[in-house]
């Protein structure tokens, strides 16, 4: 007899815990006061309108906001725009301007943003404003759990999933990298799968542009993910590749990295390892999580070799 398979209990996961501090109080606005768009580009959206500034912009531009989680950024809302009647995501940052180099390295999401073509495996982008010292992002909004989230559906997370989470998180990081962008936050945290089916990677506040940015002067990533050598060298693209392997690894093995039974990272790799049963893609895990990066496969070399897995040649 068939056992039968376990039912999808997505739709009842909560958010994992995350620390949740409180708004701070009694503080004015030194950079912004009233809404006003933050763009890059030579010509920038506007502000749905009318606009009244003794009012909040997103309560005048937006309909059915409700909370949908929180991070260390901020607050996330899924709302109704007045202006399209479509749903997006509004993430709020939670700390507001504190100097000039603050609010500078808080737009710098924004600049990457706008930066980047539409890319399917990206959490789209629709614009920015800024209020009160805070930045507001406007983005895609896909299901309210991220694969961190999902983790603990035997049902949805299975290794052949997993695959094809790898393979469109991949092409994710060859739009990117074809662009000299460095995301630097990659987990599963950060994934998210989009009305339209796909996986996608969002949160772009620790990336970095090779081509402009300062590489020297980058705010690391979750420690679980992060490759190794990037503690003492300045980050490349290989970093993005070990990420998504120690991603896909913990997705695809069950165990958490997170657990505080590992006393050291080869305790976690150790275990991880061994509860894979797919030998190709543990093989390609292994690739994309070598310590030398010089020796991991590119972007474009991790979507070759899952074209082979999937055309059985290993």
């Amino acid at each position: 007899m068939v056992p039968q398979k376990s039912a999808c209990v997505c739709a009842t996961l909560r958010k994992r815990p995350c620390t949740r501090l409180s708004d701070p109080i009694g503080l004015e606005p030194k950079f912004a006061h009233s809404a006003k768009t933050v763009s890059f580009k030579d010509a920038p959206p506007t502000l749905f309108a009318p606009y009244d500034s003794s009012r909040p912009y997103l309560e005048q531009a937006f309909r059915d906001i409700a909370e949908i989680g929180y991070g260390s950024f901020g607050v996330v809302y899924a709302a109704t725009s007045r202006a399209d009647g479509l749903q997006y995501a509004i993430k709020r940052s939670h700390n507001v301007y504190s100097t000039r180099s603050w609010r500078k390295r808080m737009l710098h999401e924004v600049q990457i943003h706008e930066s980047l073509p539409p890319h399917k495996n990206l959490v789209n982008f629709v614009m920015a404003w800024e209020e009160r010292d805070r930045l507001y992002i406007q983005i895609e909004l896909c299901r309210r759990q991220s694969l961190a989230d999902m983790r603990q559906c035997a049902t949805c997370v299975t290794e052949s999933a997993v695959l094809k989470w790898t393979k469109d998180m991949a092409s994710a990081l060859v739009h990117l990298h074809k662009h000299d962008i460095i995301h630097l936050d990659i987990k599963p945290d950060n994934m998210f799968i989009g009305a339209d089916g796909h996986c996608k990677l969002g949160d772009f506040g620790s990336a970095l542009n090779l081509a402009t940015d300062n590489v020297d002067d980058f705010d690391d990533g979750d420690g679980r993910y992060l490759a190794p050598e990037i503690l003492n060298n300045p980050p490349t693209k290989a970093a993005d590749v070990y990420s998504l392997g120690m991603s896909m690894l913990e997705l695809a093995s069950g165990v958490d990295f997170a657990s505080r039974k590992f006393n050291s990272r080869m305790e976690i790799h150790l275990a991880a390892f061994g509860c894979l049963k797919d030998v190709g893609l543990k093989q390609l895990i292994e690739d994309m999580t070598n310590l030398k990066p010089e020796r991991r496969p590119s972007a474009l070399g991790v979507l070759e070799m899952i074209f082979l897995l999937e055309n059985g040649e290993q």
